[in-house]
């Protein structure tokens, strides 16, 4: 599974999830690199203060599941509005 970690989170799960799958973090970036980057991920992580444009979310057409602060997962469907 590619995952995309969007904001920091503790070091023994991303030792963890980097042992079990293709990890890329990339914290602190701006709009047009998590647009790069999030392209061919399956998840994405993040916390507050990461802005979820809908252009992020075009260019992310193999993300299944998003996980935001609360630890919810947050339905694709409900991010990217009625198609």
């Amino acid at each position: 599974m590619n995952i995309l970690l969007a904001s920091p989170i503790n070091a023994e799960t991303i030792e963890t999830l980097e042992d079990r799958h293709d990890v890329v973090r990339c914290c602190v970036a701006g709009e047009d690199v998590l647009q790069k980057v999030v392209q061919d991920r399956h998840v994405a992580i993040f916390r507050s203060g990461v802005t979820i444009s809908g252009r992020m979310m075009d260019a992310a057409a193999d993300l299944q599941l998003a996980l935001a602060k609360t630890q919810k997962a947050i339905a694709l469907e409900e991010c990217r509005g009625p198609a």
